[in-house]
């Protein structure tokens, strides 16, 4: 998973949305199995970006020191390429509850589409830019780039839901949309000055920037659950990152507050409030505020070293990259035990 340094620049994914009704928090401290997820064929290192409330995840799998990954959707204990044909690359960022996928694919001729996945054939967008999220009815944002070179956030909305003909609109200029919730709610980054800040966007309210914490002016929109709270992360003292989670004053409301939840970077939140990410060090859960390291809840002697979360689902499930006994990078899933 690329970091949010890398963001700065590239304007890289945020995580997958998570989209069903609240469910009840766990009273005690949560533990997990886990399973490996494995790689395609003879590539080298895998990094999934969501898991939905089925259990089904989607990702990369990679050659070693990068170059032509394939996008993948792991089901029935089965790792799946979802390639197209003659592409030269293509990453899979988020799935919904139907199983519609949003991502990027890279053809023939070296040009990078927003993609949609729909009973595994997938559809380019003829746009220049990437798809990172889709939400129940499948409506995806992303960032495309227009003739002049510029940026922007999108949404493309399905003609029907989840059909694979719609129409694409910008929200902003210079920005990435990251997530997008049940309600359209949409999550991004945009530019402010010689930094960033976060946005929220609503069909009845436009774009509204959510600012920034800390002093460096960095600040990034990474996700927002049902209830219209956004996650994000930013720049603090020593340029080291923050995660922090941004409350609407009401439900699904434009105004709010953010807090911050201490070092790491927040990558994806469920309907519960859960929280997942990453340190420096190690896949990280925030729960009610409070940071646990995944790795102490995994079975011990697993031979397991997670090293982030990529997204969590309604269900509690998590998907996220690791090492098993010194491997290169493997997707992992993790189901609480009950």
């Amino acid at each position: 998973m690329p970091s949010l340094s890398s963001k700065v620049v590239n304007v890289l994914p945020a995580l997958c949305f998570a989209g069903g009704l609240l469910a009840a928090l766990p009273a005690s401290a949560q533990t997990y199995t886990i399973k490996d997820l494995g790689v395609l064929g003879t590539t080298r290192f895998s990094i999934p970006h969501c898991v939905n409330q089925n259990g089904l995840v989607v990702g990369e799998s990679n050659y070693q020191g990068g170059g032509a990954g394939k996008a993948f959707l792991y089901q029935n204990n089965a790792m799946v390429d979802l390639s197209p044909a003659g592409s030269l690359k293509s990453i899979a960022y988020s799935i919904n509850t139907t199983g519609v996928i949003a991502g990027m694919v890279e053809d023939s001729s070296g040009n990078t589409h927003p993609a949609l996945w729909r009973n595994g054939v997938a559809s380019l967008l003829n746009y220049s830019g990437v798809s990172y999220a889709v939400n129940y009815a499948g409506a995806m944002v992303g960032q495309v780039q227009d003739a002049s070179f510029v940026n922007h956030a999108f949404l493309w909305t399905p003609t029907v839901p989840n059909g694979g003909t719609g129409s694409l609109q910008y929200l902003n200029n210079g920005g990435s949309a990251n997530a997008i919730n049940h309600f359209t709610q949409v999550v991004g980054s945009i530019p402010s000055g010689t930094g960033s800040h976060a946005f929220l966007w609503d069909a009845s309210h436009g774009s509204k920037d959510l600012g920034a914490l800390g002093t460096s002016n960095q600040m990034f929109g990474t996700g927002i659950n049902y209830s219209g709270i956004v996650i994000g992360s930013f720049v603090g003292a020593g340029s080291v990152f923050h995660a922090a989670v941004w409350t609407p004053t009401t439900t699904n409301g434009t105004t709010g507050a953010w807090g911050d939840l201490g070092i790491g970077q927040a990558l994806s939140i469920n309907s519960s409030g859960q929280i997942v990410g990453k340190t420096d060090t190690a896949a990280i859960l925030w729960q009610n505020g409070v940071a646990k390291n995944l790795n102490t809840l995994i079975p011990a002697g697993s031979g397991w070293t997670l090293f982030e979360a990529d997204s969590i689902s309604d269900t509690g499930q998590i998907t996220g990259a690791g090492s098993i006994n010194g491997s290169m990078s493997h997707a992992f899933l993790l189901t609480p035990v009950h």
